[in-house]
């Protein structure tokens, strides 16, 4: 039993009387907005920590839902309306049996109250009468808008990307945490938009259409395993990205947004290769923040062939890139002015005969070169 809980959704003060916590109350750790919306949010997150106990947890309790002043008035017209109707903490009276009464006092909750100063309820109230399903979501959290692209996915946590085990594109394919120095399609992720918030994830492996990020089967238990698996267009492969200060918190449709994708604690914070992917309910831990770092061409000045060497058979290719008999690529610029013409094959051939200075450049993400070998999934 949570005996009691409370959040502020205003720092404004209703009834004149001062407020017990606020936006500049000192050794306050808000988790969440001042807002109705993060009220509400806070509300469901205990709500759903007890519900998480099973059998263990039965409830909580809400101080003080309805405990407000009179708006508008000044502090006189309040003090007399506590002395006549009791309506805040203490009357004069109380000071008789209470030696910490010093004198009539209002509603210090009002700000954290489940009405505003008017009376009028807030939506936050609405998670009472929404608590079963457990999974669904009170207030729709808004998710980023992400631009569609190719990236890798690096858990702040650990430092290690999202990462096909193995190296096989397959439907059942475990997901895990590995070590990388570059981008490969085993690690590499297209985020396409699903609607409503959401988007789908897909593996770079095959031809990026193939296989999703995907909850096992949609369960909503904590410890769900997460794999690849072809496209089935159920909930479970929609993902809606939650932005923190240091990345986004990937949260999974199926759970409502209440659960998000994790790497184990110990896994992150042991730098675990093979550290599995599964789901686990939003605590705020890093070991839920998610990095995205596009994915950007490979381009090394030079290597108008692209077998990522500067020789000879590059020399060919730029004398006819610059004549226009071959369609120009940014490899070609090889001196990087912007413009392809003879500048660029001097420096090609200065390059080649081993000349200083004249060093190819290279832009965009390597390729990886760590091959994440399997390991069996341990949520």
């Amino acid at each position: 039993m949570v005996a009691e809980t409370a959040y502020p959704y205003t720092s404004e003060d209703g009834d004149t009387f001062g407020n017990v916590v606020s936006a500049g109350s000192s050794g306050c750790d808000f988790r969440y907005d001042i807002s109705v919306d993060g009220q509400a949010q806070c509300l469901t997150d205990v709500f759903q920590a007890v519900a998480n106990t099973g059998n263990h947890g039965i409830g909580a309790f809400y101080w003080e839902p309805a405990w407000l002043g009179v708006n508008d008035i000044s502090w006189s017209e309040q003090k007399q309306k506590w002395e006549s109707f009791g309506s805040g903490w203490a009357t004069d009276a109380a000071a008789e049996y209470d030696k910490s009464v010093t004198g009539a006092g209002g509603s210090s909750y009002d700000n954290q109250a489940l009405f505003d100063f008017s009376g009028k309820p807030l939506d936050s109230l609405k998670v009472f009468s929404n608590i079963y399903p457990k999974n669904e979501n009170i207030i729709p959290e808004d998710g980023s808008t992400i631009s569609e692209g190719l990236y890798r996915i690096r858990n702040l946590s650990s430092g290690l990307y999202l990462t096909v085990s193995g190296g096989t594109g397959a439907a059942g394919r475990n997901v895990v945490q590995y070590t990388a120095d570059g981008a490969a399609e085993y690690n590499s992720w297209y985020i396409r938009s699903a609607g409503d918030g959401y988007y789908e994830i897909y593996s770079a492996l095959g031809d990026g259409t193939e296989y999703l990020l995907d909850l096992d089967y949609g369960k909503t238990e904590d410890g769900t395993n997460i794999g690849i698996y072809t496209n089935t267009n159920a909930d479970a492969q929609k993902f809606k990205f939650v932005e923190t200060d240091n990345g986004y918190v990937i949260v999974t449709k199926s759970t409502g947004d209440q659960s998000a994708v994790v790497i184990s604690e110990s896994d992150t914070t042991g730098r675990t290769n093979g550290g599995n992917a599964h789901q686990s309910a939003r605590t705020g831990s890093t070991s839920q923040v998610w990095v995205l770092e596009p994915v950007e061409e490979l381009v090394i000045t030079g290597d108008l062939n692209g077998d990522e060497r500067v020789d000879s058979f590059d020399i060919i290719l730029l004398r006819r890139c610059i004549s226009g008999l071959l369609e120009q690529s940014s490899a070609a610029d090889y001196n990087s002015d912007g413009v392809y013409n003879v500048s660029d094959l001097v420096g090609l051939e200065s390059f080649l005969i081993g000349k200083k200075g004249f060093e190819p450049k290279v832009y965009g993400t390597p390729k990886n070169t760590i091959f994440p070998y399997d390991r069996e999934p341990q949520p």
